[in-house]
């Protein structure tokens, strides 16, 4: 015979199967004497079918232990005699939501009985020593922490190891928590250390929701000083952009997303972990899932090349353009002066004819719209017949023109 065990609370219900040697065989039971609970069916004995018997058991009102005994008709092999263990016990004081708001995570909650499980995945290299959770519990209950009481969304907690909580409330089952953590993987670098870059393409945060990254290709120095601190670009933090968020006018914050990368440093190869280099970062990134065009790619196509690469000027139009009409808000003065601090290699040759004094050095009695059609006068490339033609990308031979 064997033998298992069903907890149930007060009232509480559960469907459990018995599984059968033969189809179409009978399952007889037999309840202990005041076994505390009932069974859905009302005869002794219960009809199987693709292997299964059903029977729904229902706690009383009342706790205690019971038993009922399973035996398939006919005896015999390794279903007769099967004794089930019912326990009934009080209701429990438990949590019925459990999560993190930053970064966002929301917990799976697992288990039965006085001991359960919550289980959380957060963005790659998310700090765990001080996260705060949200949760919700049976009304009026206590959570606990060691000795210390916990305020959700209020008290933080290190999560490098599981985190035990206690909740209880007078009357009912005390549950412990096993809150366990997991950071997950960083995707992949851009390349190995054998093969260090001096350039990086990543995607610039804008202020404008409908726009809200530039896709530029930059210089490492752009992005982390010679001495592995981080520079420029590697302190545009914040979180990636959240198309679902309704950002307000004044607090359109979001983060650069910058993949990880080897570069040479004063010792050899070094690897520069990214930026928001999350499962979310490398969705922007590569135009996948919601985040397609985000920052530049279409990435519902394999192989889709870059769809929108946006010029100096048209992040100066977009920039400065109202809140309410998707734009930035920004002051002319804070977009030129972040046009020359991204440094960006597809501004150079605008830039190299604008002057030394770069982006900010532009006469501040033209209007945008005259600052945008000079600008268009200063560069102007002439191309030759295509060569090289593939599928996504062709060669221009050509001469590029600077100034006038």
């Amino acid at each position: 015979a064997s033998v298992s065990t069903l907890n149930l609370e007060t009232n509480e219900s559960a469907t459990i199967k018995i599984l059968v040697n033969n189809n179409g065989q009978n399952v007889n039971y037999a309840p202990s004497a005041g076994a505390g609970f009932s069974l859905s069916k009302a005869s002794g004995s219960i009809a199987t079918a693709n292997g299964f018997g059903e029977v729904t058991i229902t706690a009383g009102a009342s706790t205690g232990t019971g038993t009922v005994t399973f035996t398939q008709s006919g005896g015999g092999g390794s279903n007769a005699n099967n004794l089930l263990t019912v326990n009934i016990v009080a209701p429990a004081a438990t949590f019925s939501s459990f999560s993190f708001s930053s970064p966002s995570a929301v917990g799976v909650i697992s288990g039965t009985g006085t001991s359960r499980n919550i289980d959380l995945t957060v963005p790659a290299a998310t700090d765990l020593t001080n996260l705060v959770s949200v949760f919700t519990t049976t009304s009026g209950a206590d959570v606990k922490v060691g000795a210390t009481s916990q305020v959700s969304g209020t008290t933080a907690n290190d999560f490098t190891s599981p985190v035990s909580y206690v909740v209880s409330k007078a009357g009912l089952t005390t549950v412990t928590y096993t809150v366990t953590v997991t950071a997950a993987a960083n995707p992949d670098p851009l390349n190995t250390s054998a093969t260090p870059i001096t350039k990086v393409t990543l995607c610039h945060r804008t202020s404008a929701v409908n726009n809200p990254y530039r896709r530029i290709n930059v210089s490492i120095r752009s992005v982390v000083n010679s001495d592995e601190t981080p520079n420029g670009h590697g302190t545009h933090t914040g979180s990636p952009f959240d198309p679902s968020f309704p950002y307000p006018s004044n607090a359109k914050n979001w983060g650069d997303v910058i993949p990880a990368f080897y570069y040479t440093g004063s010792s050899g190869p070094v690897l520069y972990p990214g930026l928001n280099w999350t499962s979310t970062g490398a969705a922007i990134y590569n135009g996948t899932g919601a985040y397609y065009n985000t920052c530049g790619v279409d990435g519902r196509t394999p192989g889709a090349p870059i769809t929108r690469i946006i010029s100096a000027q048209e992040l100066l139009e977009l920039e400065t353009k109202p809140h309410e009409e998707g734009g930035g808000g920004k002051t002319r003065a804070a977009v030129l002066a972040d046009l020359d601090e991204m440094g960006a290699n597809e501004d150079r040759a605008l830039r190299d004819a604008i002057g030394p004094g770069g982006f900010q050095s532009v006469d501040s009695s033209k209007s945008i719209t005259e600052l945008i059609t000079s600008w268009n006068t200063l560069v102007s490339a002439t191309t030759e017949e295509a060569t090289g033609i593939g599928q996504n990308r062709a060669t221009l031979p050509g001469i590029l023109t600077v100034g006038t």
